[in-house]
């Protein structure tokens, strides 16, 4: 089997090796910004925000749709101590 060399896919090995029950969000590889830890807590994934926005606007959401659906599927989700940390980067101010 041929490995894959993109971004996503190393920052996932190096996320199920520190962290193996932590929580990819399915379709959003490509917003993958790294892996984070809290101190005492367990490495999880970060993802861009800004970069879902884009994806879902990419899909057909307009942009308040995209952040409705965010708030209400993504950052709202229950996810345990193992869920995903979410950046968000206000280019604006």
């Amino acid at each position: 089997m041929e490995s894959d060399p993109s971004p996503a896919h190393s920052i996932i090995e190096t996320l199920i090796d520190k962290n193996p029950d932590a929580v990819i969000i399915v379709g959003f590889n490509d917003c993958l910004m790294g892996t984070i830890t809290k101190c005492g807590e367990n490495t999880v994934a970060l993802y861009s925000t800004n970069m879902i926005i884009d994806k879902l606007m990419d899909r057909g959401l307009d942009e308040d749709d995209s952040w409705n659906h965010y708030y209400h599927n993504i950052e709202m989700a229950e996810l345990g101590p193992n869920g995903p940390m979410m950046l968000n980067i206000d280019f604006d101010e």
